[in-house]
Parts: C-alpha cells; structure tokens; sequence
C-alpha cells in the first residue's frame, strides 16, 4: 500500500467531511470510494503515528468501519477488493490497540473489539450515542498536518469535492484491475450480476427481491473477505491473548489454574462479606465477559491445536468458575440477609445487581457452551477432548451445586468466627473426602436450602445435561467392554486420555452424587410446590413480600403432615401399573412398562417459547417465581436417574446406586409420591408425574434397592410389605406391593 506523502497527500478534507456529516444524515455510497482510497493510500500513517494525532486516527477508524459496515451490502462489485484492503487496515488497527493499548486512543478494548465483529459479521454494533461520542472526539482531536481544521472542513461541507486527478487516476486503475482479476476470487464469482431483460420483465416486487438477494451476497462476500483478513494477520491467536488477560477476568483465570494445579476445588465466597465483596465487582466482571462472548463468537478458536485446546479450557473453565462464584454469592447474600441488616443500597441498585448476576451467569454458560461445540466439530480435537471438557464443566457446576445446597444462616454465621473462612467452603481434595467425608457438607434432603434460587436452576439443569452426556458414552462402552472398574480416576485435564468409566468416577469421588441429585429434587420440588401455592393465593401477603428470586421457602410438603392412613382409600399411590400389580391377577403376566419419557433436550417444558426465551435472551430472572421452572428440573433429574443410572447395563454404575441410596432418599420419595398423589384435579405438571411414574417402575422393578429401602418406601407410603395372595380376594385388605410375576 501506498503511503501518503508530498504531492500524493491524499484528500483528507473529501475524505473527512462525509464522517463528520454522516452523524446527522445517512451516510451514502457515492461517498465510499473517497474514503476507501484515503484509508489505502495513508494506511502507514494510520498505523503509525505520533501519539498527539492518536485521538484524531482512532475515532477516524472507529467511524470508518461503522459506516462502511452500514453500507457493505451496496458495494459495486469493481470494488469490493478496495474496500477489502481498506478494512484489513482498520483491522490491522484494531489488533495493534488491542495487544499494545494507548491510553490516548479514544477507542476502548471493548469497542475495539466490536469494531472488529461488526467487519467480521456486517452488521455494525455502535449504537448512535457511540456515533456522536466518536464524532466529537475527533471534531476535538489534534489534527494531522494533512488537514488545517475540522471547522474548515465543516463549512465546505455543502461544496462539491475537489477532484484529485492523480487520485482519480489510481481509482480507475485500481477498479479495472479488480475488475480483471475477479474472476480469480471465489467471493466475487458467488455474485452474478442481474441480467437486464430480468429487469425490464419482472415485477416490481420481483426486482426488490432479486436487489435484496444481490446485497445479501455481496454481504457475504464483504464477511469473507474480512475473515480472511482477520485470519491472515493473526487475529485469532491475538484476541484469544485479549481474553485471557482482560484485568477483572483473569483473577478467576489464575484462581482456577491454581486449584486444578493443587487438585482442589476453587476457593469460593463463604461469608456475607465476602459475597458482598464480589457482588461489588460484578459490573466490571460483566464488561469482562462480554468481551470474551464478543469476541469467541468470531472465527478465532480454529486451528485448535494442542497450545490452543489448552488456552480455550482455561478460558472456558474460568468463565464456568466466575458464573458458579456469582451463583454462589448471590444465594450467600439472600440466605446471610437475616444475619445483618441490610446495607443502604436501594431497591434499583440491588436490581442491579440481579441483572447483572443473571448475564454473567448467561454469558459464562454461552462461552463454555461455545468452545465446547467448537471442540467437538474441530477435526483436530474432538473425541475424548470433548468428553474431558464435559468433565471438567460438570465437575465445576455439581461441586458448586453442592456448596449452594449447603448454605444455612447458621452455617454462614459459623464460617464467620473461623480464622480462616474461606477454607469452610473449600471442597476437600478428593481423597480425604470419600475416606470418611468428615471434612465435606453433609446434605439433607429433608431440609430447606435458603440459597437455591433461579441461578441454582441454571446451574444444575446444565450439569444434568454434562450429565446425561457423559453417561451416555459410558453406555456406549459398556456395550463393548464388560469392565466394573477402569483404574484410577480420570484426571482434570483436557488433554488426559482416560476412559468413559474413569471419567464418571472422577466425579462420583468428586461428589455424592446419589445424595446431591436426591436432594436438588426434593428442593426444586420443594420450591415449585411454594411457588405454585403462591401463585393460586394460598401464601399470605407477607411471606409474598418477602419473595425473592433467590429465597427459598423453608415448607414441608403438606402431606407429611397429615396421617397416612388418610390415603388408604384414596386412589393408587403409584398409578395404574401398582393397581394392576397389587390385585391378584389370574394371567401372572407382568404389566408392560410405562412410555418412556421425552429426552431431556427436546422435552416440551424446556423447549416452551417461554422458558426458552427466558434463558436465550438473557431475561432468565422473569421466570423466577414459575413454578415450572423449577418442576422441569425435578423432572429432568428423574429422567437422568432412571436412564442412566436405573437401566445403566454397567455394573460399576448399578453397584454404586445401590450402595448409596439410603433410606432418607426413600422417604424423600414417597414424600414427593404422596403429595403428587393427594393432587385429585390433575394440576400438577403432566412431564413431572411421567418422569416420577418411569422412575417409581424403573426403581421397584430393577434389583438395586435392598429389601429393607423397598419395605421404607413402602412404610412411608402406608403399603403393606409384599405378600402372595391366592385367588380372588373378597376381603379387605392394606394394600400390597407385589413384584411383577410373584403374584
């Protein structure tokens, strides 16, 4: 490229003034070769200059790109490698401000970087505040020696342009030549040129389809051309740096690589002061995070070889690590706000933070969900990078999952007369867990979790799905190979090479996951029931006003309250299937099994337009008082138990659940079945009760439960334990559970 320089100064006086009119009125075509020309033929000075001319050349180049994104559909086709080379300037600017920042460039990291996105995508993303804010900086700028004023240039702002003759000149070469060379671009041979008899023949309407069709295509063209550019300069490996060193950002960056370095989990808030010490920071944290959306949504992950894979877990991991640390301090804040009195902030400022709370936990799952996808399409990874990327998210969501299940105000109070706080909630390496568990929470299914909230929700249906899909390839496996166990656990690493067994156990050592499971269902059902009371009016006005998003009701379920014996001559407990089984039946013939249920991706609670939206579209604190929100999460952990663990064919698996489960895990089942079962209009939610009807068959049918968790379930039911009965009963009896065949 050509630099500007004596009698070849380019026209910066044409070149300026439709930027600077641009900000009132549209910015037109005609005036896109002027400009386009000056940013080639001064692309040096742009790039390198002296630093009083930084604010002036900034602001030039931000309004550049906005404006020339605007109207990249409308580029005649002779000069669309022009504005190709004009743009790769303006990201070659942006690069350069974004690994060495200038503290004189009136351009910001985060507008730097949505300077790039809107080349890389068309679609501009300054706003018209940002317009006019750019505008006056540079009206205010010091100005390079090409041009005297701004005021001048405003004032012949309704002259005709002067003409450059030499600049004209090189124009004209400049379009023929692209002209000839555009057969040898594939960008340029996807766009076909409208043949005139189409435009003498066809409707108007027609002819507008046919205008959108050819703009849509040199959109496309533009984008290429600009990926292309990013790629060729380096950009993925630069903006992927950008990330990983943004200031607010890599502290949680260092803290994560410290605690997989010491095999630990991550040191999390514990106190109301440390909660409130973090929710402090949340509005730099959102910058921070947006950024990296911002930017991973650009084509920078790919060549993703071994150095990069390492780099794009680190990042997504801590993003998973920042959203759980937020997820964590808010439900610390809402179950400590009994123990203190309330600051002085106001209802508007501690909306905000809930806003804020809920994009940062939003935006961390939509990078981990990004870069995940990203690993599994890429053929240079993929395979069991992918599943050790699963692990390591599921890991970070079910050990943050069961700190928040822990949280009590007593707890939270103990914690703060302990010298070294943090360490009460620091999960313990896992070997000196599963020897005795002393040091680790102990989790209640029976007791209120103050702290699960909407952003618990998040959190665990996101963790059902790693889930889901890590005992699903250990299925796969468990076809081919007859294996209980498959050595140590798999290690925290990405690029460890471990199988689908090792995988699981990592994180059955890592948790008790029978016992969490149990106890997200029993809370979540807990919550739905509350807010479904409330809903109806059944909660009075003051526990209404003491509602919050992220508060749980510490209410039993009604029907442990009442006398069992109540339900004996109520309609069957567990369904048509135990009717059919209890009475005597002459054919013996087992009853078949119930439909299974949907899937868990495309389940229709999770794909309603509502709860969709309300997780896509970052308003996830809407649907914090539905209380089907939190019976899809109930519902979703039964399907997984039942599908993966119940009808596992892996014995490593079956042995583990039937180990674990435990008779307070029965009573909490039969508390839910009892309260399902009073609910005599049908009101409850149709996907909850199929999912607790297949996992009661799935259970009772399968060997797993010893016969006295069987008899528990059965006591806490008002059944009678099983019992053969020979012909036809007249006689009353208590109810019976038979299984299938003895009878």
């Amino acid at each position: 490229m050509a630099s500007s320089g004596g009698d070849g100064e380019p026209e910066w006086t044409a070149a300026v003034r439709p930027l600077l009119s641009a900000s009132y009125t549209a910015f037109e075509t005609k005036e896109l070769p002027q400009l386009i020309g000056s940013i080639i033929n001064s692309d040096s000075e742009i790039l390198h200059h002296d630093k009083q001319y930084e604010p002036f050349y900034s602001s030039f180049v931000a309004l550049s790109a906005h404006y020339i994104t605007t109207v990249c559909g409308q580029i005649p086709r002779n000069q669309l490698l022009s504005v190709a080379a004009a743009c790769k300037v303006l990201i070659e600017f942006s690069l350069l401000r974004l690994e060495n920042p200038d503290e004189a460039c009136a351009v910001s990291q985060k507008h730097l970087i949505l300077l790039i996105k809107g080349l890389c995508t068309g679609c501009s993303r300054l706003d018209r505040t940002e317009i006019i804010t750019f505008t006056a900086m540079m009206k205010s700028a010091k100005l390079p020696q090409t041009v005297k004023t701004l005021s001048d240039v405003e004032d012949q702002k309704e002259l005709p342009s002067p003409v450059n003759p030499e600049l004209r000149q090189k124009e004209v070469q400049m379009n023929f030549f692209n002209q000839l060379t555009s057969v040898f671009n594939p960008d340029m041979t996807a766009l076909a040129s409208p043949s005139t008899h189409t435009q003498t023949e066809s409707e108007c309407d027609d002819q507008a389809t046919a205008d959108q069709a050819t703009q849509a295509k040199m959109k496309n063209a533009f984008i290429s051309q600009n990926v292309s550019s990013l790629q060729e300069l380096g950009g993925s490996e630069k903006l992927l740096r950008v990330c990983l060193n943004l200031p607010y950002f890599l502290r949680y960056i260092n803290r994560f690589q410290d605690a997989v370095s010491a095999n630990s989990f991550f040191i999390m808030p514990a106190t109301v002061a440390d909660a409130t010490a973090v929710r402090n920071g949340f509005h730099s944290l959102v910058i921070d995070v947006t950024m990296a959306l911002d930017t991973l949504s650009l084509p920078v992950l790919e060549p993703l070889t071994p150095g990069r894979l390492l780099d794009v877990t680190v990042l997504a991991l801590s993003c998973l690590y920042a959203g759980v640390s937020v997820a964590t301090c808010m439900a610390i804040l809402h179950v400590g706000s009994g123990l203190q009195l309330r600051t002085a902030s106001t209802g508007s400022k501690e909306e905000d933070y809930e806003n804020d709370a809920a994009t940062i936990v939003q935006k961390c799952l939509e990078i981990y969900d990004m870069i995940g996808q990203a690993i599994s399409k890429s053929r240079r990874a993929g395979g069991e990078h992918y599943q050790n990327f699963q692990l390591l998210g599921a890991w970070c969501l079910l050990n943050s999952l069961y700190l928040i299940l822990n949280l009590s105000p007593t707890a939270l109070a103990d914690k703060g007369k302990e010298k070294d706080p943090l360490a009460a909630l620091r999960v313990r390496d896992i070997a000196a867990r599963t020897k005795d568990g002393a040091g680790s929470p102990k989790l209640g299914p029976g007791k209120g979790h103050q702290g699960f909230g909407v952003l618990s929700v998040i959190l665990a249906n996101h963790s059902i799905k790693l889930l889901t899909s890590l005992f699903q390839d250990l299925q796969v496996e468990a076809l081919h190979r007859g294996w209980a166990s498959d050595g140590p656990p798999a290690e925290l690493n990405i690029m460890a090479q471990s199988t689908s067994i090792q995988r699981v156990q990592r994180l059955i050592d890592s948790v008790p996951l029978t016992n969490l499971l149990f106890t997200l269902l029993s809370t979540s059902y807990k919550k739905a029931c509350v807010l479904q009371r409330q809903r109806k009016g059944s909660v009075s006005s003051d526990a209404s006003a003491s509602t919050d998003s992220n508060t749980y009701y510490e209410d039993d379920f009604s029907s442990t309250e009442e006398d069992s014996s109540q339900d004996d001559d109520s309609e069957p407990i567990l369904g048509l299937w135990f009717e059919e089984t209890i009475s005597p039946s002459k054919e013996k013939v087992a009853p078949p099994p119930p439909p299974p249920p949907p899937p868990l991706e495309t389940s229709p609670r999770l794909k309603s337009p509502s709860k969709q939206n309300a997780g896509e579209n970052g308003n996830i604190l809407a649907s914090r008082k539905d209380p089907e929100l939190f019976l899809s999460l109930a519902s979703s952990i039964l399907n997984f138990i039942t599908t993966s663990m119940l009808k596992s064919r892996n014995n490593f698996i079956r042995n583990y659940l039937s180990v674990s489960l435990t008779e307070q895990h029965m009573a909490t089942l039969a508390s839910i079945i009892k309260d399902v079962d009073k609910d005599v209009k049908g009101s409850s939610d149709e996907e909850f009760a199929a999912a607790l009807y297949h996992f009661n068959h799935s259970l009772v049918t399968s060997d797993l439960p010893s016969p006295a968790l069987e008899n528990t379930l059965l006591q806490q039911l008002g059944v009678a334990p099983s019992r053969r009965v020979h012909g036809p009963s007249t006689s009353t009896h208590s109810p019976c559970l038979c299984c299938p065949g003895c009878c």
